[in-house]
């Protein structure tokens, strides 16, 4: 089970913990497609939540814990995250660690940031489908359903086929077998 919200500081933090949360994260990620200016993300490269969320084990109140990745990077970068609040993204990828593009926030505030930015919502164009195609192999299906704002399961149903089979990438049509 994921302790989701935990405080973290990272002055509680082991040297080995932190060591461990650096090794995983990969600080040369794409620029979000909507907010360019906030520079590169740094997509975790280890385990996800179901919800394409990094996360990993430590230790709390000597117990092992799995506690979501952006709240010890949140703790390593900007400060101490106090238990009563959830650490959002500025740019929308669940799986970044940049701590500029991370702030704090009440469930309520990461609601209404959703419903502004319309997240997930968006309808995903041809050049896009082949652009996500050729990004398939190189990230998780949850960092490309974020960047193109549709689901997981759609972005999974567009790289086996399923969906906008008539796209043609390459030169090959997506709608003959493989």
């Amino acid at each position: 089970m994921i302790s989701e919200s935990p405080a973290v500081n990272a002055q509680e933090l082991t040297e080995l913990t932190k060591k461990c949360y650096w090794s995983h994260v990969d600080k040369n990620g794409p620029v979000p497609p909507k907010i360019p200016e906030l520079g590169c993300c740094w997509p975790w490269k280890a385990c996800f939540t179901k919800k394409g969320y990094g996360r990993m084990v430590r230790l709390i109140n000597g117990k092992k814990k799995q506690v979501l990745a952006h709240r010890i990077g949140y703790a390593l970068q900007r400060g101490p995250v106090p238990e009563n609040l959830r650490v959002l993204h500025h740019c929308d990828n669940r799986a970044c660690q940049r701590g500029s593009h991370m702030y704090l926030g009440t469930d309520a505030e990461n609601m209404r940031d959703c419903a502004l930015r319309e997240t997930r919502k968006t309808k995903i164009t041809n050049a896009q489908v082949v652009e996500l195609l050729g990004l398939a192999d190189k990230h998780t299906q949850q960092f490309l359903a974020d960047k193109y704002r549709i689901s997981r399961v759609q972005v999974s149903r567009i790289i086996h086929g399923k969906r906008r089979q008539h796209v043609e990438v390459g030169g090959l049509d997506t709608a003959s077998p493989q």
